[in-house]
């Protein structure tokens, strides 16, 4: 996840922060593993730009008016992975990303909408590549 105390970061939490919060393709609560090894509870959610760009967000509440607190645009992660658990999956990012649902149930549903928004990006990227041999892009990434 990118976060806003990183400011070479802050293009991915801006572009995710002008995005309509209320039209999520998906939301919930979530727990989050921290790089100090402690899990956080935090409201993510999966908003789109609808010209090609996908981001994984989070704030500290599901209140609108709390700020995103980081941004993942999952057209540039790795495949998302349903760990043994059930209740825990992870996307490699800049690093392996580790997340945990109340539930199996929710678990699934959250990967289940990764991997069908990547799979979604995937063959859009491959028709513009097929359209433009020299390289394609969208806005969050260029396929050469």
């Amino acid at each position: 996840m990118i976060s806003t105390k990183n400011p070479a970061a802050r293009p991915l939490v801006d572009a995710a922060t002008g995005l309509d919060r209320s039209s999520s393709l998906y939301k919930g609560y979530l727990q989050k593993k921290t790089r100090k090894g402690s899990w956080q509870r935090r409201f993510f959610f999966i908003l789109t730009t609808g010209r090609g760009a996908t981001f994984l967000a989070y704030s500290k509440t599901d209140k609108i008016s709390d700020p995103i607190l980081a941004s993942m645009d999952l057209c540039q992660a790795g495949p998302v992975e349903l760990l043994s658990d059930r209740r825990c999956f992870g996307i490699h990012w800049d690093k392996h990303r580790l997340f945990m649902a109340a539930n199996p149930a929710e678990a699934l549903g959250w990967v289940n909408s990764i991997k069908r928004i990547q799979a979604e990006a995937t063959r859009e990227w491959g028709a513009m590549k097929k359209q433009s041999p020299g390289g394609a892009s969208c806005c969050c990434c260029t396929i050469v």
